[in-house]
């Protein structure tokens, strides 16, 4: 009985040399206007010459970079951004969501080669705090809102933001002012609104198209009651005398009550006098022909 044996031939063929690595990113989360750092590195098993090409995409939406030249001998590697330069990456306003960048060789207009990110989102979304110094008002008194508004990266924003008052189911807008390096500083004077609890919305935009609205951020309860206090110097008095009427003026906050008038009403006449420092003293004369009684 003969045998037979089986020769396996084994070939080795050479290692496939062709990749375009994008090694990661810096962060996973970008506002409009960030710059996205990558690095990486492209290597191909034959030479080449052509263009290095990098694009943002979004979903549907995609957004080219210029090309950077690029030339490689075979097996030969190069690293971005440091032996092959490339475009800087600012993410602009037409960009959202998750997103992904490709990394293409094109050589004679054909693509010979590419590479993916990973994924990371592009958002509109901020980061602030915010501080009231005054949550009881009294109306004619100030209250001031301090802020501190920032992107993702902690860097702090040049922008403008809506000051929005809610009392109820209504809400208002009050002012708009700037925001500088991140600050938002806001003086307020409630003089023609109604009293009553109210909360503050905040809507920040910055210079690069970040919007965010920011709720609730603080609260105050504006009051505008006052309270009067009143004495006169006799119980008893004669026609043709003078009574001294003296008084005092807080709010209910028990602050004295400046800027204001004193109206007194005797009869059918009316005085007025002016509150100094919370208090107020009037002389009236009694008139000569003035009834008795109480």
């Amino acid at each position: 009985m003969k045998k037979r044996f089986l020769l396996l031939l084994i070939i080795l063929l050479p290692f496939a040399l062709a990749e375009i690595n994008i090694d990661g990113l810096d962060r996973s989360e970008y506002n409009f206007g960030d710059e996205i750092k990558i690095s990486g590195y492209v290597q191909e098993d034959n030479a080449v010459s052509g263009y290095f090409e990098l694009t943002l995409r979004c979903g549907s939406v995609e957004f080219k970079l210029p090309r950077t030249l690029v030339s490689l001998n075979s097996g030969e590697r190069k690293n971005f951004p440091n032996q092959l330069k490339i475009p800087k990456i600012t993410i602009p306003r037409s960009l959202e969501g998750s997103c992904d960048i490709r990394a293409s060789l094109v050589s004679n207009n054909q693509e010979v080669d590419y590479g993916l990110s990973d994924s990371f989102m592009i958002t509109d979304e901020l980061i602030g705090s915010f501080n009231i110094d005054e949550t009881r008002i009294q109306a004619g008194k100030s209250f001031t809102l301090t802020g501190e508004v920032f992107k993702l990266d902690n860097d702090p924003i040049e922008g403008s933001a809506e000051m929005y008052f809610n009392r109820g189911d209504e809400s208002f807008l009050v002012d708009i002012i700037s925001i500088k390096k991140g600050k938002l500083n806001y003086k307020y004077v409630p003089v023609s609104i109604p009293e009553g609890e109210y909360s503050i919305d905040v809507s920040v935009s910055d210079l690069y198209g970040n919007e965010f609205l920011f709720e609730d951020v603080a609260s105050f309860t504006l009051m505008n009651e006052l309270y009067v206090f009143a004495k006169t110097d006799s119980r008893i008095v004669d026609p043709g005398t003078r009574i001294k009427i003296s008084g005092e003026a807080t709010t209910v906050l028990q602050e004295g009550v400046d800027n204001a008038n004193v109206e007194i009403i005797f009869g059918d006449e009316k005085y007025t006098t002016k509150i100094k420092d919370g208090k107020f003293e009037y002389e009236l004369l009694i008139k000569e022909d003035v009834k008795s009684g109480s």
